[in-house]
């Protein structure tokens, strides 16, 4: 793959353009059509039944986010050459719908934005164990599938007790919901694997551009196999 410079360069070398053009052009056309596709590609799905999940991506070939997360006991320090990740896939179709990244730990802030800035509605949301409460209230009016903590109470608000009851009442139905956001770390898998689980950019509008190029590359694979 060509960086930008190179482009430039070889445009002007086989006059692809009428006037010389820099890599700062070539790096907002990259930017301007990535964006125009996301935006594109996260109106196919309507009325989501979503997982929600995280990753990190290495700043430097040697560290890797799996082998640093579970040597420190699940959580990885800030600053320690991570960029976090986050996104909303949709289960019928495999897009993801919504993404964010940051530097320290708001992509998940980042991302819930970008779902109200969408308009996206979610019917319904799948998200492991280390989110609470509070994912009620940040999706109101969906209908959310989370596994109680083990010192779980059914004290709480409305939303909480009727998630709490439905679990209750009828487990192996609420686990068969839930255990779908397994396809969420299938697909961040996927996602690895296809484009690699480093970015060597310093930059952070570089950093986001690359996050971004890899949601649209697994966007318009799986969208292939819709109409």
């Amino acid at each position: 793959m060509l960086t930008n410079r190179e482009t430039a360069e070889l445009a002007s070398l086989l006059n692809l353009t009428s006037v010389e053009i820099s890599y700062k052009t070539v790096e907002r056309l990259y930017s301007d059509v990535f964006v125009t596709l996301y935006n594109l590609l996260s109106q196919i799905v309507e009325g989501l039944s979503a997982a929600m999940d995280g990753t990190g991506y290495s700043v430097v070939i040697t560290r890797h986010y799996r082998s640093e997360r579970e040597g420190s006991g699940e959580g990885v320090e800030e600053g320690k050459g991570f960029v976090y990740s986050f996104f909303i896939f949709d289960l019928a179709s495999n897009l993801i719908v919504v993404y964010g990244y940051s530097l320290k730990r708001e992509a998940y802030e980042r991302a819930l934005k970008v779902l109200k800035d969408l308009g996206v509605h979610v019917e319904s949301l799948r998200a492991d164990k280390y989110y609470g409460k509070s994912t009620l209230k940040e999706f109101p009016n969906s209908t959310i599938y989370l596994i109680p903590k083990l010192n779980a109470l059914i004290k709480g608000g409305k939303r909480w007790r009727e998630m709490i009851l439905r679990f209750m009442r009828n487990p192996l139905e609420y686990l068969e919901e839930y255990f779908k956001r397994e396809k969420a770390e299938s697909l961040i898998s996927w996602i690895k694997r296809k484009t690699g689980w480093v970015i060597n950019k310093v930059r952070e509008e570089r950093i986001h551009l690359t996050v971004l190029a890899r949601v649209i590359i697994h966007d318009l694979y799986w969208s292939k196999a819709l109409d």
